[in-house]
């Protein structure tokens, strides 16, 4: 939640377009949750 939030927050103080790059979000997502299951396994 506090991450959408934030997210909000840039796109209304910067004026950052974010319909510009939402077709770079979900794979930037989906990669970043990949790599975190990855090193989370390694710990353990």
């Amino acid at each position: 939640m506090a991450t959408v939030g934030v997210v909000f927050l840039i796109i209304e103080f910067y004026g950052f377009d974010l319909y510009k790059y939402s077709q770079y979000i979900l794979p930037f997502i989906l990669v970043a949750l990949g790599i975190f299951v990855i090193m989370k396994r390694r710990k353990h």
